[in-house]
């Protein structure tokens, strides 16, 4: 009861206050709506979009190449208050991770129980107007003010010292750099030192300061720092962050390919590069590597499993880019949950992989899956996905989620035998016979879909989970072929016929 309360409360709220608009001022331009904090999407409650939008906005707005790609993630106006969740005046994790809290206390009643300071109860108001054109933020670059591309050497700021580097600032806003572990000058004078760290990353054409000089903005590996574009008396221009600078080399070239290891044979196509700095710290992270250190492409091939998981545990927030995964072939166990991944294609060669996690992430297209049919176990719940259809050759799927997209046919599932938990909640489904003959089933959820009808599901006798709720479902006498049922969910099925509920056992919990 508690539940449908915080649901037809919130909903209630919403349609209210446009109502009141409605009627109390039709002869004004300005309406007066009500939304809770958390409901970025304004639809009166508070849902996994929400968290999803919020995340979104996060990674855009730590990488200007994020947002040149992706700009309707940038969330404005009234979406970028309601995201604002725990009301700290930024959008941050802290925000996705109330909306999250939010939603788990809605839905368990245990929850809720523990924690009832989860439910966000607090409002705000605002005046729908005519909107506004605003005025775009002109886009620096690099050639507007003749910053030169190319290599680079000098002093370089990390940390608490200034370290000697060498490296090239490319012309598509990445750089890679090479430096030395001890400071150019430390307390004891002692000078450079010896082993060779590698550093990856992007820049960009900050802004412009006060004097009129261009600064960029370095976001690499170890730490982000910026560097202003200066000229000295002699008309020489370089890059200057008080005391450090990098200056281009008197050849002009790019030094990608100098063996800065003194005759070492080992050349950079032995070695991964990831252009994403949250996948290279992620998978730093997950093979145990220190940051910065280089992973072979050998070691990369000898690696069975990786957890990737989540923006909130990588100090360089979501994974967006997957270029450099492809390396490694031996993967069983991959996990790229809550990031925000839109291209599958680095994964197509990874033939062995046995488990694959993609949930909260936005793929759309899922053909680069088609070819791994060792996959026992694969998660795509809350993308954007409408076709499952090249997923076709999976057969060896035990566990498949796809709940939270846009799937409106199952067909392709009718030949994975080996199916026995299957989500498929929150999606357009109308037609589930193609699950007939999925007889291993124990667990299978249709929640919030369109469903009607289901009396073809009787053979599914292994069935122990078997949840409906949501849809148009008449007659549910299906389920008294299910000796081995111990939890139905059957509510808000408005035409639902319950009096085959009666001959279940009591065993069976109801909701």
């Amino acid at each position: 009861m508690k539940k449908e309360w915080l649901k037809r409360s919130c909903c209630c709220l919403f349609f209210l206050s446009l109502l009141c608009s409605c009627f109390l001022f039709t002869d004004v331009r300005a309406e007066t709506v009500t939304r809770y904090f958390g409901d970025v999407n304004g639809n009166g409650r508070i849902d996994e979009d929400d968290a999803h939008m919020i995340r979104l906005h996060i990674a855009a707005q730590n990488s200007e190449e994020t947002a040149e790609k992706n700009p309707d993630w940038i969330l404005e106006g009234i979406e970028l208050e309601a995201a604002d969740a725990n009301r700290s005046g930024e959008i941050d994790l802290g925000d996705e991770q109330k909306v999250k809290r939010h939603i788990m206390a809605e839905d368990d009643d245990a929850v809720y129980e523990e924690h009832p300071d989860w439910i966000i109860s607090e409002t705000f108001s605002y005046e729908v107007t005519d909107d506004q054109e605003e005025e775009e933020a002109e886009v620096l670059s690099m050639e507007q003010f003749g910053i030169p591309y190319g290599y680079y050497e000098g002093g370089i700021p990390m940390g608490d010292g200034v370290f000697f580097a060498e490296g090239d600032l490319n012309s598509d806003g990445t750089f890679r750099m090479q430096s030395d572990s001890e400071p150019l000058f430390d307390e004891t004078d002692e000078g450079r030192g010896s082993d060779i760290f590698t550093y990856s990353g992007t820049y960009w054409v900050d802004y412009i300061d006060e004097a009129g000089r261009p600064v960029l903005h370095f976001s690499c590996d170890v730490q982000d720092f910026q560097m202003t574009w200066k000229e000295d008396s002699g008309g020489n221009h370089y890059l200057d962050h008080d005391r450090f600078f990098l200056n281009p080399s008197s050849e002009g070239t790019s030094q990608n390919d100098t063996d800065v290891n003194g005759g070492n044979e080992d050349t950079e196509s032995d070695y991964v590069v990831f252009p994403d700095r949250a996948l290279d710290y992620a998978v730093h992270r997950s093979m145990g590597i220190s940051q910065g250190k280089k992973i072979s492409k050998e070691e990369a091939r000898s690696t069975r499993s990786l957890n990737l998981s989540g923006g909130e545990h990588n100090d360089y927030g979501w994974i967006e880019n997957l270029e450099g995964l492809a390396c490694f072939t031996g993967l069983e166990k991959l996990y790229l949950d809550d990031n925000i991944i839109t291209d599958v294609t680095e994964l197509r060669g990874l033939t062995g992989l046995k488990e694959l996690n993609l949930e909260k992430n936005c793929v759309q297209n899922v053909d680069a899956l088609s070819g791994l049919t060792n996959l026992t176990y694969l998660d795509l719940y809350y993308n954007n996905i409408n076709d499952i259809s090249p997923l076709r050759n999976l057969t060896n799927l035990e566990r498949f989620d796809a709940r939270g997209n846009h799937l409106m046919s199952v067909e392709i599932l009718r030949n994975m035998k080996k199916m026995k938990k299957l989500y498929l909640s929150t999606n357009n489904i109308q037609d589930v016979s193609p699950l007939a003959g999925l007889t291993r089933l124990t667990y299978l959820s249709l929640n919030e879909n369109q469903v009607n009808d289901v009396s073809m599901l009787g053979g599914l006798t292994k069935i122990h989970e078997f949840c409906v709720r949501d849809n148009d479902i008449r007659d549910i006498s299906v389920v008294l072929n299910y000796p081995k049922l111990y939890w139905l969910e059957i509510s808000d099925n408005p035409n639902l016929d319950r009096s085959p509920l009666k001959q279940l056992s009591d065993k069976v919990k109801i909701k």
